[in-house]
Protein backbone atom coordinates (compact mmCIF):
# COMPACT_ATOMS: atom_id res chain seq x y z
CA UNK A 1 0.00 0.00 0.00
CA UNK A 2 1.12 3.89 -1.03
CA UNK A 3 1.86 6.02 1.96
CA UNK A 4 -0.96 7.22 2.88
CA UNK A 5 -3.04 4.43 2.47
CA UNK A 6 -4.09 1.69 5.53
CA UNK A 7 -6.54 -0.65 6.16
CA UNK A 8 -8.86 0.12 8.87
CA UNK A 9 -12.55 -0.75 10.52
CA UNK A 10 -15.60 0.93 9.39
CA UNK A 11 -18.14 1.85 11.55
CA UNK A 12 -21.52 3.01 9.46
CA UNK A 13 -24.20 5.64 10.99
CA UNK A 14 -26.68 7.70 9.77
CA UNK A 15 -24.87 10.81 10.69
CA UNK A 16 -21.36 12.69 9.06
CA UNK A 17 -18.33 13.45 11.36
CA UNK A 18 -16.20 15.99 10.89
CA UNK A 19 -12.57 16.57 11.58
CA UNK A 20 -12.11 17.92 14.93
CA UNK A 21 -15.72 17.47 16.05
CA UNK A 22 -16.94 14.55 18.50
CA UNK A 23 -19.95 12.69 18.52
CA UNK A 24 -21.23 9.67 21.51
CA UNK A 25 -21.18 5.96 20.42
CA UNK A 26 -23.24 3.76 21.98
CA UNK A 27 -22.27 0.09 20.46
CA UNK A 28 -24.53 -2.51 21.32
CA UNK A 29 -24.05 -5.21 18.71
CA UNK A 30 -22.00 -8.35 18.61
CA UNK A 31 -20.13 -7.43 15.28
CA UNK A 32 -19.24 -3.71 16.59
CA UNK A 33 -18.44 -4.61 19.81
CA UNK A 34 -15.81 -7.49 18.65
CA UNK A 35 -14.54 -4.45 16.08
CA UNK A 36 -14.00 -1.83 19.06
CA UNK A 37 -12.39 -4.81 20.55
CA UNK A 38 -9.85 -4.32 17.86
CA UNK A 39 -9.50 -1.07 17.92
CA UNK A 40 -9.06 -0.73 21.72
CA UNK A 41 -6.18 -3.33 21.38
CA UNK A 42 -4.68 -1.16 18.70
CA UNK A 43 -4.16 2.90 18.28
CA UNK A 44 -7.53 3.15 18.97
CA UNK A 45 -8.58 4.96 15.49
CA UNK A 46 -11.29 3.59 13.21
CA UNK A 47 -13.55 5.09 10.44
CA UNK A 48 -16.90 6.88 10.61
CA UNK A 49 -18.59 6.67 7.03
CA UNK A 50 -22.27 7.72 6.45
CA UNK A 51 -24.78 4.93 5.29
CA UNK A 52 -25.60 5.09 1.41
CA UNK A 53 -27.99 2.34 1.38
CA UNK A 54 -28.63 -0.23 3.76
CA UNK A 55 -29.35 -0.66 8.01
CA UNK A 56 -27.33 0.75 10.66
CA UNK A 57 -28.48 -1.78 13.45
CA UNK A 58 -28.77 -5.76 12.52
CA UNK A 59 -27.77 -5.32 8.65
CA UNK A 60 -25.36 -4.95 6.21
CA UNK A 61 -25.06 -1.38 5.18
CA UNK A 62 -22.95 0.12 1.83
CA UNK A 63 -21.24 3.37 2.90
CA UNK A 64 -20.48 6.28 1.34
CA UNK A 65 -17.36 6.63 -0.25
CA UNK A 66 -15.64 9.81 2.11
CA UNK A 67 -15.41 9.63 5.68
CA UNK A 68 -13.44 10.12 8.51
CA UNK A 69 -11.13 8.73 11.03
CA UNK A 70 -12.47 8.61 14.65
CA UNK A 71 -10.39 8.28 17.69
CA UNK A 72 -11.74 6.45 20.72
CA UNK A 73 -11.87 8.37 23.99
CA UNK A 74 -14.12 8.85 27.69
CA UNK A 75 -14.46 4.82 26.76
CA UNK A 76 -17.30 3.22 29.22
CA UNK A 77 -17.97 -0.64 29.22
CA UNK A 78 -20.94 -1.66 31.02
CA UNK A 79 -21.32 -5.38 32.46
CA UNK A 80 -22.95 -6.42 29.80
CA UNK A 81 -20.41 -5.82 27.29
CA UNK A 82 -22.12 -2.82 25.95
CA UNK A 83 -20.08 0.46 25.88
CA UNK A 84 -20.14 4.44 25.34
CA UNK A 85 -17.38 6.66 24.05
CA UNK A 86 -16.74 9.75 22.33
CA UNK A 87 -15.75 9.31 18.49
CA UNK A 88 -13.13 12.43 17.57
CA UNK A 89 -12.82 13.38 14.32
CA UNK A 90 -9.17 13.09 13.40
CA UNK A 91 -8.62 13.08 9.50
CA UNK A 92 -10.53 12.37 6.39
CA UNK A 93 -10.51 9.64 3.51
CA UNK A 94 -11.48 7.91 0.54
CA UNK A 95 -12.32 4.25 0.62
CA UNK A 96 -10.21 2.77 -2.13
CA UNK A 97 -11.84 -1.11 -1.49
CA UNK A 98 -14.54 -2.54 0.93
CA UNK A 99 -13.35 -5.30 2.95
CA UNK A 100 -16.01 -7.77 3.89
CA UNK A 101 -13.46 -10.46 5.81
CA UNK A 102 -14.39 -10.42 9.25
CA UNK A 103 -17.97 -9.74 10.78
CA UNK A 104 -17.74 -5.93 10.64
CA UNK A 105 -17.05 -3.84 7.37
CA UNK A 106 -12.75 -2.66 6.91
CA UNK A 107 -11.89 -0.33 3.88
CA UNK A 108 -8.59 0.11 2.43
CA UNK A 109 -8.65 3.92 2.35
CA UNK A 110 -6.46 6.56 1.31
CA UNK A 111 -5.67 9.36 4.07
CA UNK A 112 -6.85 12.75 2.61
CA UNK A 113 -4.31 15.62 3.36
CA UNK A 114 -5.53 18.98 4.17
CA UNK A 115 -5.83 21.67 1.75
CA UNK A 116 -3.01 24.63 1.89
CA UNK A 117 -3.93 26.77 -0.84
CA UNK A 118 -4.72 30.02 0.12
CA UNK A 119 -7.81 31.54 1.32
CA UNK A 120 -9.60 35.19 0.44
CA UNK A 121 -8.84 36.79 3.99
CA UNK A 122 -12.06 38.60 3.76
CA UNK A 123 -13.48 35.19 3.58
CA UNK A 124 -13.31 33.56 7.20
CA UNK A 125 -14.77 37.07 8.32
CA UNK A 126 -17.73 36.53 6.16
CA UNK A 127 -18.60 33.26 7.09
CA UNK A 128 -18.09 34.07 11.31
CA UNK A 129 -20.46 36.99 10.77
CA UNK A 130 -23.04 34.36 9.16
CA UNK A 131 -22.73 31.77 11.44
CA UNK A 132 -23.16 33.79 14.56
CA UNK A 133 -26.46 35.41 13.14
CA UNK A 134 -27.62 32.23 12.00
CA UNK A 135 -27.06 31.35 15.82
CA UNK A 136 -29.34 33.95 17.17
CA UNK A 137 -31.83 33.42 14.80
CA UNK A 138 -31.89 29.67 15.06
CA UNK A 139 -31.62 29.67 18.95
CA UNK A 140 -30.78 32.66 20.37
CA UNK A 141 -27.21 32.39 21.24
CA UNK A 142 -25.18 35.96 21.33
CA UNK A 143 -21.77 35.09 22.52
CA UNK A 144 -20.52 32.54 24.62
CA UNK A 145 -17.09 30.33 24.24
CA UNK A 146 -18.10 29.23 20.47
CA UNK A 147 -18.17 32.50 19.27
CA UNK A 148 -14.28 33.12 20.75
CA UNK A 149 -13.28 29.54 20.16
CA UNK A 150 -14.28 30.18 16.04
CA UNK A 151 -12.67 33.31 16.62
CA UNK A 152 -9.69 31.61 17.10
CA UNK A 153 -10.00 29.01 14.67
CA UNK A 154 -7.90 28.71 11.41
CA UNK A 155 -9.65 28.50 8.40
CA UNK A 156 -9.60 25.22 7.66
CA UNK A 157 -10.70 24.63 11.28
CA UNK A 158 -13.62 26.88 10.83
CA UNK A 159 -15.18 25.26 7.69
CA UNK A 160 -15.64 22.21 10.21
CA UNK A 161 -16.73 23.74 13.01
CA UNK A 162 -19.89 25.44 10.87
CA UNK A 163 -20.56 22.10 9.50
CA UNK A 164 -20.53 20.29 12.48
CA UNK A 165 -23.09 22.73 14.38
CA UNK A 166 -25.41 23.46 10.96
CA UNK A 167 -28.05 20.55 11.36
CA UNK A 168 -28.11 20.33 7.87
CA UNK A 169 -29.35 17.22 6.16
CA UNK A 170 -27.07 14.31 6.60
CA UNK A 171 -26.38 14.80 2.30
CA UNK A 172 -25.44 18.40 2.67
CA UNK A 173 -22.79 17.46 5.83
CA UNK A 174 -21.92 14.89 3.36
CA UNK A 175 -20.89 17.19 0.64
CA UNK A 176 -19.18 19.77 2.56
CA UNK A 177 -16.92 16.79 4.18
CA UNK A 178 -16.55 15.49 0.71
CA UNK A 179 -15.01 19.04 -0.30
CA UNK A 180 -11.66 18.92 -1.00
CA UNK A 181 -11.51 22.81 -0.84
CA UNK A 182 -11.46 24.68 2.64
CA UNK A 183 -12.09 27.76 0.22
CA UNK A 184 -14.77 26.48 -1.14
CA UNK A 185 -16.62 24.50 1.63
CA UNK A 186 -16.63 28.40 3.09
CA UNK A 187 -18.26 29.78 0.19
CA UNK A 188 -20.85 27.31 0.36
CA UNK A 189 -21.56 27.58 3.90
CA UNK A 190 -21.79 30.95 3.43
CA UNK A 191 -24.70 30.83 0.93
CA UNK A 192 -26.13 28.17 3.46
CA UNK A 193 -26.05 30.51 6.19
CA UNK A 194 -27.62 33.54 4.77
CA UNK A 195 -30.30 31.51 3.47
CA UNK A 196 -31.61 29.47 6.05
CA UNK A 197 -30.64 33.00 8.62
CA UNK A 198 -33.41 34.71 6.42
CA UNK A 199 -35.73 31.79 6.72
CA UNK A 200 -35.35 31.43 9.97
CA UNK A 201 -36.24 35.11 10.96
CA UNK A 202 -39.35 34.77 8.59
CA UNK A 203 -40.42 32.13 10.00
CA UNK A 204 -42.56 32.07 13.03
CA UNK A 205 -40.81 31.37 16.25
CA UNK A 206 -42.40 27.76 17.03
CA UNK A 207 -41.99 26.92 13.37
CA UNK A 208 -38.32 28.18 13.05
CA UNK A 209 -37.24 26.34 16.01
CA UNK A 210 -38.24 23.02 14.29
CA UNK A 211 -36.63 23.44 11.01
CA UNK A 212 -33.91 20.80 9.95
CA UNK A 213 -31.00 23.15 9.31
CA UNK A 214 -30.30 24.15 13.08
CA UNK A 215 -27.83 24.65 16.10
CA UNK A 216 -26.55 20.85 17.05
Amino acid sequence: MAANEREIPLFPIRAVLFPGAAIPMNVFEQRYRTMMDEVLAGDRSFGIVLIRAGQEVAGPATPVDVGTVARVEGLQRRPDGTMTFRAVGVQRFRIRELLRDRPFLRGRVELLDEDASPIPQELPGQVLEAFFAYLEAASGLTGGWLHEWCKAANAPTLSYVVAFYMRAMPQIKQELLEQDSHQKRLEEELTLLKHETELLRQAPPSRGMGRSFNLN
